[in-house]
């Protein structure tokens, strides 16, 4: 499937927020000692794929 500049763009910069809340999440788990099975609870609320989107408008710009 051929993808477009924009297309692929969207997806690294969704990959990327998604990327830095899993880093936020974890650190947020260490820190605050979470249990094991309450962190796993958090990494499913927060941590959803597909959440993480950029919305580009007609004019071509994003509303990160």
């Amino acid at each position: 499937m051929l993808q477009t500049h924009l297309d692929i763009g969207i997806r690294f910069i969704e990959t990327l927020m998604y990327s830095f809340a899993s880093r936020i999440v974890d650190k947020a788990i260490e820190i605050y000692k979470v249990e094991p099975e309450r962190a796993e609870l958090l990494k499913q609320k927060f941590l959803k794929r597909g959440e993480f989107q950029v919305i580009v408008g007609p004019s071509g710009q994003s509303d990160l």
